[in-house]
């Protein structure tokens, strides 16, 4: 896809939702957990970084990763990419002091507000076909965005 290739307008499209700063490259757009999100060709929608490696220095070989010298997610500066295997970027965070191991999670979680037994409770009950607004009145310390990421299995999913 170098310059774009394939993909007429990519490249101009792309540096238009980018705000150059003397250290990295931001990206301005849409963004999931950090990572610029954008859409190459509708319905495929790429990592930002990924489209950068390939628009200003190639293919992407298969099995490779692009990975972040400078640590920022939102950062699309080629300079500051570099190609990788995952074992490469988990070396790369542990050598950058990233790493966390033993992180808690669900109701060992330092922010839990739930346990165990009331997830399956409220699948439960969505299973049998109570409406969401019944269940958060027995549940009233979450949110109906939490319930729905406890629904749809987006969060606690080992329960």
């Amino acid at each position: 896809m170098r310059d774009g290739e394939g993909f007429p307008g990519l490249k101009k499209r792309f540096l238009a939702k980018v705000r150059k700063t003397a250290g990295c490259w931001e990206w301005t757009a849409a963004k999931a957990r950090g990572y610029g999100r954008l859409s190459v060709k509708k319905p495929i929608i790429a990592q930002a970084t990924w489209v950068a490696w390939e628009l200003f220095r190639g293919p992407i070989p298969k099995n490779m990763w692009v990975l972040h010298k400078c640590d920022n997610r939102g950062c699309v500066k080629p300079a500051h990419l570099f190609l990788g295997v995952q074992l490469d970027n988990i070396r790369d965070c542990i050598s950058k002091g990233r790493f966390r191991p033993g992180v808690l999670r669900g109701k060992d979680g330092p922010n839990a507000k739930l346990t165990t037994k009331q997830v399956r409770k409220m699948r439960l009950l969505s299973a049998a076909g109570m409406p969401r607004k019944d269940i958060l009145k027995r549940f009233p310390t979450i949110s109906y965005q939490g319930l729905g990421h406890i629904l749809r299995r987006e969060c606690w999913k080992y329960v």
